[in-house]
């Protein structure tokens, strides 16, 4: 009985009434598309769950990243791809180019192929799981919820769903891996659903971190582009 309202009340919370779009705190959703024109841009946001990233102080350094190449899956019918966006134009970044940290964003999109409603489950409602050696940590679109509840979002016939991952809280110089860790089903969630677990869809890159030149720390004290740190990084 416990099991049937945790998954009735997550799944109610976000938005039975409208096929669901995403919700929690901080979070926008729009443009949700249909039949492949469009896109619907979803922002999770600060991380919900466990511990906290920790913090740097470090005034005089910024980060970069070098680009790596898209990575994609499918399954059961949902194709899905992650890679890095420019955060202001939401254009895809050159692979291989080495970019400023803050101007960047991981973007992940997730398109239902068939002409089936799909269910996308999340265990604990944290899709997005992000890991630095041995410490992981979850960032989600969704309220926190506890160890026995799930989040659940409806694809529509053709839908595609895009979310927009900030990476302005990576504040230490390392690799790290983000995954999207979900699972799918053809039927309204019940305690006899049968899920398909999927494989994760990951994404690997390093982040450098270099002191500041005298020079170009004045002109970090003005609003940053896309371009105007190109010339700047290795």
């Amino acid at each position: 009985m416990n099991s049937i309202k945790n998954i009735s009340l997550t799944f109610l919370l976000c938005g039975l009434a409208n096929v669901l779009t995403a919700c929690g705190e901080n979070f926008s959703a729009s443009n949700v598309s249909l039949g492949g024109s469009g896109s619907g841009h979803q922002k999770p946001p600060n991380p919900t769950g466990g511990d906290s990233i920790p913090s740097h102080d470090e005034k005089d350094t910024i980060y970069y990243v070098k680009i790596p190449a898209m990575n994609n899956n499918e399954c059961m019918g949902m194709q899905r791809n992650v890679h890095f966006i420019f955060t202001d134009s939401k254009q895809a970044i050159p692979v291989g180019s080495t970019q400023y940290l803050p101007l960047t964003s991981l973007q992940v999109e997730i398109k239902n192929t068939t002409p089936n409603y799909i269910f996308e489950r999340a265990d604990q409602c944290q899709p997005f799981k992000i890991q630095k050696n041995d410490m992981v940590f979850a960032r989600s679109p969704y309220p926190h919820c506890s160890l026995e509840q799930q989040s659940v979002q409806v694809f529509q016939p053709y839908e595609t769903k895009i979310y927009t991952l900030n990476l302005d809280f990576i504040n230490a110089a390392h690799q790290w891996d983000v995954n999207y860790l979900v699972s799918y089903g053809s039927e309204l969630p019940s305690t006899r659903s049968q899920w398909e677990k999927c494989p994760p869809l990951p994404l690997s890159f390093t982040i450098q971190k270099r002191k500041i030149p005298t020079a170009l720390e004045d002109e970090l004290q003005q609003p940053t582009t896309e371009q105007n740190l190109e010339a700047t990084l290795p």
